[in-house]
């Protein structure tokens, strides 16, 4: 009697470990992935010199983009909360009957 077919054992290989923010492209490009989307290419190996002064370098850039993001945001933010009490002071003379 024939032996019940098993599932063949896959062995996985360990993926390297990337540094944050960074993935690998189908052409095996190092990647350094910025907050609103942009890519910047890093050098290969990740134990040289230049690959860390350029991964720092994307990582303040990553940095200086999240801070200008939340500087817009707090910009609109204002905006809205002074138009919001603009128009709540033209309603309340409104509603006294001044002009």
């Amino acid at each position: 009697m024939p032996k019940a077919t098993q599932k063949s054992k896959r062995v996985q290989l360990p993926t390297p470990m990337l540094p944050r923010y960074t993935e690998l492209d189908s052409e095996g490009t190092l990647l350094f992935i910025i907050g609103d989307g942009r890519l910047v290419p890093l050098p290969d190996d990740p134990t040289t010199p230049e690959f860390n002064d350029a991964y720092f370098a994307a990582l303040f850039e990553r940095r200086r983009a999240k801070l200008r993001r939340a500087k817009l945001l707090r910009a609109k933010l204002l905006r809205v909360a002074i138009k919001g009490l603009a128009s709540l002071l033209v309603q309340d003379r409104r509603t006294r009957g001044e002009r």
